[in-house]
């Protein structure tokens, strides 16, 4: 999957604190849905790396999950995060993906 491909259209971008981090908050709207077709994606403003998302339902606010990312992994020439949070839109600890070489 190509996000850039993905994304129907971009809602709007704002500045914000994310984790005490200066970011970028871009809300999208993909063409397909993938677990929902509306994200919020948190982006770091100093070197434009993905620090968490958010998959949300705009018609049920109840409905939805968030996940931060932490560290970085390197496979294949590909940085993906180490760590995984999950947490529900309520801040309600759902897991944790850890990759472990």
């Amino acid at each position: 999957m190509s996000l850039p491909s993905e994304i129907k259209q971009i809602d709007s971008v704002e500045e914000i604190l994310f984790n005490s981090t200066k970011s970028y908050k871009l809300s999208i709207e993909l063409h397909k849905e993938l677990f929902s077709k509306h994200w919020i994606l948190y982006v770091a403003k100093e070197n434009f790396k993905i620090l968490g998302l958010e998959m949300i339902f705009p018609n049920n606010p109840e409905k939805g999950e968030r996940l931060i990312f932490e560290g970085k992994y390197m496979i294949n020439s590909i940085n993906i995060p180490r760590i995984r949070h999950w947490r529900e839109l309520n801040s309600n600890y759902s897991g944790s993906d850890i990759l472990i070489k």
